[in-house]
């Protein structure tokens, strides 16, 4: 739910950094919280004193899949002057079309498409890569650097910076050959729930994080 940016989510017991070991600099750090229907935002204010300046919304899943909140957030976190960004939740497969290729970009279009109609956003695009209990993807390492080298190319923008790969090392390491690549063209927004900054170690693949989402729960004043 919320991130540190080298480029910030907070500890539940904190919004600030004071309770994160080992963070270097961390005045240099950007806050940043992630949300979806999932989230109660009762007070953009309580979000903005917290030091928050940035906030993703989770607008698509797969294809056909829509959070019912991404509009509202977008719209409200975009008044309150925060920066916003679209983060995708992907699952790569094939069953949108029946090839791995054609999921991808399926995935992407569907994506573009949703945000299209959506605030403009600030931040970069976001794929996040995880579980979906039950869904887990059944492609092998070469098929899902394919359907990741296929999907990101698509959402892609001249002008606009790289789009972010979201995962944490124990899900996404399995998943590549180990000589990818994507790390010399995407920046990584590390999940790794931990107060320590020794353990945001990052992804094979990556030499450094870009962003570290360090907590997945938490409370900036009245918003869970």
């Amino acid at each position: 739910l919320f991130s540190a940016i080298a480029d910030a989510a907070a500890d539940p017991q904190a919004t600030d950094f004071s309770r994160v070991l080992h963070f270097p600099n961390p005045e240099n750090f950007i806050r940043r919280i992630d949300i979806s229907h999932h989230e109660t935002i009762n007070s953009w204010n309580d979000i903005i004193k917290a030091g928050v300046t940035e906030v993703y919304m989770k607008v698509t899943e797969g294809v056909g899949t829509y959070d019912r909140m991404a509009a509202t957030f977008a719209r409200d976190a975009k008044a309150a002057g925060l920066k916003i960004g679209y983060y995708h939740f992907g699952r790569p497969d094939s069953r949108a079309t029946g090839t791995v290729t054609g999921d991808a970009l399926a995935e992407a279009k569907d994506y573009l498409d949703t945000i299209a109609k959506l605030p403009a956003w600030d931040l970069p695009l976001a794929l996040d890569l995880e579980e979906a209990d039950p869904w887990e993807t059944p492609l092998s390492p070469a098929d899902y650097l394919l359907w990741l080298k296929t999907f990101l190319p698509a959402i892609e923008s001249p002008g606009k910076p790289m789009p972010y790969i979201y995962s944490r090392k124990s899900y996404l390491e399995p998943k590549l050959p180990a000589n990818h690549g994507l790390g010399a063209r995407y920046p990584l927004w590390l999940a790794r729930y931990h107060i320590d900054a020794r353990q945001a170690r990052t992804i094979a693949g990556w030499n450094r994080w870009t962003a570290w989402q360090f907590s997945d729960i938490g409370k900036l004043g009245t918003n869970d």
